[in-house]
């Protein structure tokens, strides 16, 4: 036995629970272990590996950008990025957003937070409605144990920004509750007039595959237009087509004050967007970090996307497959989402959804589940899945519940 597959038997041991395996290599909707078992990838790395894997398009792309240069100096942008940063102001975002790239999403949170804090200097509270991963991990978790220097055009100052969270409501019950709890904050705790930004997720995953109700953001605007809040609106699991639109933001009456973006297109990209009118305050330049290998590959991956094709079969297969499900198991399930963005919930407590998981693995199929909401789980596969592939995954998926099913009745 050899060193790798003996490290790969301590990890499978380690992680049987999970449900995990080492996956070496990847092409199109399929991931393959050290063993050669091919697995259909509908978890994508929770909706945010937006291609899949081993695009032709992507592979030609880095090794055209690798054979001229792949690091950048330190105070000047690459073509690449420029090029990258030309396109979607073209294409995607329009001339009212100031962008800024890095590799990892704390980054693209860190930014957004120093800009919020130099718009408003004698601010230092924040509304945080992210995920609670994001919470824990990220830069608005770190941010409470550690001050940071900001500085605006007067003079710099150290700061202790103070993050207050909050659960997005993704129903009626879940907003008027919220409502309760930020007016309570607000006569009790802090003032609206101390408070920078919020950042919020444009859709729940972690709290069982919900888009957050049309009244939240309104009341988001309202926060804004009376108190001058900023909100910063992460939009990882439904960029670039995930949902059909580019954005979830473009279909509701909403304007964000910057737009957030984590996702993979064949390497990883974290977008910022910011508008302008709220950078006047920044003393520098916004910090962009990305690199010309990253984002020449993020360039051929966008104008993959970009084709109308692409987006018309995002929302033709999403709907598909949610139907499907739902002239099956319409009793048992509830099936939801919108494009390549479905979430699936168990109606009964007796219906095992970690069986299921284990089951499909096995089977060769990986989705993902929900950390908040343990009776839901997700498929959200590669926005490039042909007929073929959603077809073996359906019937896969279909033997499974069935099987589950059938032990619940018993």
């Amino acid at each position: 036995m050899s060193s790798l597959e003996r490290a790969y038997n301590k990890i499978l041991d380690f992680q049987s629970q999970d449900t995990k395996s080492l996956f070496v290599r990847g092409d199109g909707q399929y991931l393959y272990d050290l063993e050669g078992k091919a697995y259909l990838d509908f978890k994508a790395n929770a909706g945010t590996a937006l291609l899949g894997h081993f695009q032709p398009a992507l592979v030609d792309a880095i090794v055209d950008q690798a054979s001229k240069i792949m690091s950048r100096d330190l105070n000047n942008p690459s073509k690449p990025e420029l090029d990258l940063e030309e396109y979607l102001s073209r294409e995607i975002f329009g001339e009212k957003f100031q962008l800024a790239f890095s590799q990892t999403h704390e980054e693209a949170l860190d930014t957004a937070l120093q800009v919020a804090l130099c718009h408003h200097p004698e601010r230092f509270n924040v509304l945080s409605f992210l995920s609670p991963a994001k919470q824990k991990n990220g830069i608005i978790g770190k941010m409470l144990s550690k001050p940071a220097l900001f500085s605006n055009r007067i003079s710099p100052r150290l700061v202790f920004p103070q993050i207050h969270h909050f659960q997005m409501p993704v129903d009626q019950t879940s907003f008027e509750s919220l409502k309760r709890n930020l007016e309570h904050f607000f006569n009790t705790i802090c003032s609206p007039h101390n408070v920078a930004c919020c950042f919020v997720e444009s859709f729940g995953l972690d709290e069982g595959m919900h888009f957050p109700l049309d009244l939240f953001f309104g009341a988001l605007t309202q926060l804004k237009r009376e108190y001058g809040i900023l909100t910063f609106l992460d939009e990882s699991h439904t960029s670039f087509g995930r949902i059909g639109s580019r954005f979830s933001y473009q279909e509701r009456a909403f304007e964000p004050d910057a737009v957030l973006v984590e996702t993979c297109l064949g390497l990883p990209l974290s977008i910022l967007a910011l508008d302008k009118s709220i950078c006047v305050d920044y003393p520098e330049n916004i910090p962009s970090n990305l690199g010309p290998l990253n984002a020449a590959v993020a360039l051929a991956g966008l104008k993959i996307l970009g084709k109308k094709a692409v987006r018309e079969n995002i929302l033709f297969w999403g709907e598909r497959v949610r139907k499907r499900l739902e002239s099956r198991f319409g009793e048992h399930l509830q099936v939801r989402g919108k494009g390549l963005l479905i979430g699936i919930e168990a109606k009964s407590n007796g219906f095992d959804l970690n069986s299921l998981l284990l089951r499909a693995r096995l089977k060769g199929l990986l989705i993902g589940h929900c950390q908040l909401a343990k009776n839901v789980i997700y498929l959200t596969p590669p926005l490039l899945v042909n007929e073929s592939s959603l077809d073996e995954a359906l019937y896969i998926l279909e033997q499974i519940i069935d099987y589950e099913l059938l032990l619940s009745s018993k």
